[in-house]
């Protein structure tokens, strides 16, 4: 129950009953970001060491804070009572952070479907189309501020009937992206055309570090596809907007989460290798440190 709020005072305002069930969704998206980037901690500083502070890898970090700033808020602004003069603060610092999140994942995404393709110019230039459709649909949502009555809690209001518009297209560029480099790697699959449908799945046929690398990607794609999927839907519903966006920091959160141990997972050191497999495919991050994919000879 909310500090400030009698259960009368819940009883009668309906959309007040949501704020709890939303600050408990919150409590654990920041939870989770927390638990992940305790666990990470090592990995990250083996990173730095070889790869120090390159485009990458502050992308990466910028990602990682965003997520966390935009947990930290949305458990504060359900948690305590704002003054007037933040709670407009709040909710801009909120906006913001979910288009610097997005805009990170995205990019890392972007850099992986290059470096399956080998830095084709044709895909970069489609996909870094798509990159601007997901920041620019995230960035043109307006939003006001307003405050529920009687205890005046801040919430954000005014959301237009096609804000829901960015996260079909989040969805969209994240599919294109699990499909374009299933289909580039199972092409390399040692398989019969017949049965390619397994290495598109599960990497069959593969080598060793391909397979891991097909396999991280279903993994981020499944983990996060049934979250993003439920939050565009009930973003759609005509219903409030505590209610619509219930589930955006959860879903922020488990992509965040999972493109940044795609990222670690790929950086040279952390999937071993075999002195009969090469690297072939690669995108710079700095001389001494390079994203691999790599192919048995």
């Amino acid at each position: 129950m909310l500090p400030w709020a009698s259960p009368l005072e819940i009883y009668d305002n309906p959309e007040r009953q949501e704020i709890p069930v939303s600050n408990y969704v919150a409590v654990s998206a920041l939870t989770a970001v927390t638990w992940d980037w305790v666990l990470s901690v090592e990995e990250e500083c083996r990173i730095v060491r070889r790869c120090g502070l390159s485009i990458p890898v502050v992308v990466y970090y910028l990602a990682r804070i965003s997520a966390m700033v935009l947990c930290v808020l949305s458990v504060a602004i359900h948690s305590i009572l704002p003054e007037s003069d933040s709670c407009r603060a709040i909710i801009s610092t909120m906006t913001a952070m979910s288009i610097v999140a997005a805009a990170t994942k995205s990019f890392l995404f972007l850099r992986r479907v290059r470096a399956v393709y080998a830095k084709s110019i044709h895909v970069t230039l489609c996909f870094f189309v798509g990159w601007l459709a997901v920041v620019g649909t995230r960035a043109a949502i307006p939003f006001a501020t307003s405050r529920l009555e009687p205890t005046e809690q801040c919430h954000r209001s005014g959301l237009p009937s096609w804000a829901p518009a960015s996260l079909w297209v989040n969805l969209a560029y994240d599919t294109a992206v699990f499909v374009a480099i299933s289909a580039r790697l199972a092409s390399y699959a040692t398989y019969p055309q017949k049965h390619r449908i397994m290495s598109f799945i599960w990497g069959e046929g593969l080598p060793r570090t391909m397979r891991s690398f097909l396999r991280h990607g279903l993994l981020f794609y499944f983990s996060t596809v049934g979250l993003s999927l439920l939050a565009t839907i009930v973003s759609s519903l005509p219903l409030s907007p505590t209610s619509k966006d219930i589930f955006w920091p959860s879903v922020l959160t488990t992509e965040i989460i999972m493109v940044c141990k795609l990222f670690r997972v790929s950086v040279p050191g952390t999937v071993k290798t075999t002195e009969t497999e090469m690297a072939v495919l690669y995108t710079n991050i700095t001389p001494s440190c390079n994203t691999v994919i790599e192919l048995q000879t």
